[in-house]
């Protein structure tokens, strides 16, 4: 096994996080039928953790969180309807989990126990 860099070991874990995130909210719209007030502040503090942290300078990761931020603070329209549109955020929610699932594999993998990490050296 190839050992990765400390680096992007913290960056697989920053997008695997992300991606477990998406997967909450996406379930949360579906459980619900709509974006309930402590998802939406989940959705907002996201983005804003991703970029405080975006080493890496991922701008079409940052830019799709910024769409679903957008979303998720977006006022709730005043003409009869008491909820916001669910599709628009699950299509920004389906292309974030799309970009995050690598890194979000490549975390769990690593996790994964190994009969060579209980040998001691």
């Amino acid at each position: 096994r190839a050992m990765a860099f400390p680096y992007q070991e913290a960056w697989d874990q920053l997008r695997a996080r992300v991606y477990e995130d998406a997967r909450a909210i996406g379930e949360s719209l579906r459980k619900n039928g709509h974006l309930r007030g402590k998802t939406a502040q989940r959705a907002a503090g996201l983005a804003s953790t991703f970029r405080l942290l975006n080493c890496q300078k991922d701008g079409e990761l940052e830019e799709l969180l910024g769409q679903l931020e957008t979303l998720a603070t977006s006022p709730i329209p005043k003409n009869g309807k008491r909820r916001r549109e669910v599709e628009p955020i699950k299509g920004v929610l389906g292309e974030i989990a799309r970009l995050t699932h690598a890194s979000a594999e490549e975390v769990k993998r690593r996790a994964e126990p190994s009969r060579f990490r209980a040998l001691e050296v």
